[in-house]
């Protein structure tokens, strides 16, 4: 079926669907068996962002729509303010088994 759109932020592609209630392995496997169409093929490559990409300034973090907690590559993170686009993220600490959110990223899009 057709796939919410992605967005382009900095040099990511970040997917427009989130998984709302997932582990961390889940999340990981939402990202990795993801598939976009692109001219009539699924294209992947997706994956969890990483913590560093949400470093105060980086597109990621001004972009990314919280507030969370969403599964990074490195563990979860939140917004410190609901809904304020400039909130800085910072690391919050569950259990890989604890039902989070999850946005899925590639570095580059597929041509089209």
């Amino acid at each position: 079926p057709a796939v919410p759109t992605t967005k382009r932020i900095g040099a990511l592609e970040v997917f427009g669907g989130v998984a709302d209630a997932v582990n961390f392995e889940e999340a990981r496997a939402f990202c990795k068996h993801l598939r976009v169409p692109a001219g009539g093929s699924g294209e992947g490559g997706f994956r969890l962002p990483r913590r560093s990409e949400f470093s105060p300034g980086a597109p990621l973090a001004m972009a990314f729509a919280g507030p969370g907690p969403f599964w990074t590559l490195d563990g979860p993170i939140t917004q410190t303010e609901a809904y304020d686009p400039s909130a800085p993220w910072e690391s919050v600490d569950f259990p890989e088994g604890t039902a989070l959110a999850a946005r899925c990223i590639r570095s580059e899009a597929p041509s089209r």
